[in-house]
């Protein structure tokens, strides 16, 4: 299962250097929409919706299944958050992509593939697959 990224990304790494943090985060267009043309072609499940691109694979996707398993207040809770709003799913680098991207004039799009339905269970399994697991 595949999830192709659409304009804009929610929660998106605070990432400066380009631009300021306001400044959007988005998909090209014309390359989301290649994207799915070429999923449907190929017949590949897919979804296509708003991502989360967010700094950190554990606290930053709600996961407290790490070595820290503290949460930040302002965390908890974000992934019911995001679910409400319609975000499809977490990640944590097309945020900072689209908005390269966008300041350097390149077309920019994002594939993610899924590791947890969070729906389903809330843990990454992580840990199981470094213990060969």
């Amino acid at each position: 299962m595949q999830s192709l990224a659409a304009p804009p990304c929610a929660g998106r790494a605070q990432q400066r250097t380009e631009a300021p943090v306001e400044y959007p985060a988005a998909a090209d267009p014309f390359l989301t929409v290649a994207l799915v043309q070429a999923a449907r072609e190929l017949q590949v499940e897919h979804y296509l919706g708003i991502t989360a691109s967010v700094d950190t694979f554990y606290e930053g996707q709600e996961r407290t299944d790490s070595a820290n398993p503290y949460l930040q207040r302002r965390l908890q809770g974000i992934t019911e958050e995001y679910r409400r709003l319609n975000v499809l799913n977490y990640e944590m680098e097309c945020g900072t992509l689209f908005k390269m991207a966008g300041v350097y004039g390149f077309a920019a799009g994002c594939v993610c593939g899924v590791v947890v339905q969070r729906r389903e269970r809330g843990t990454s399994g992580a840990r199981s697959k470094r213990c060969g697991g």
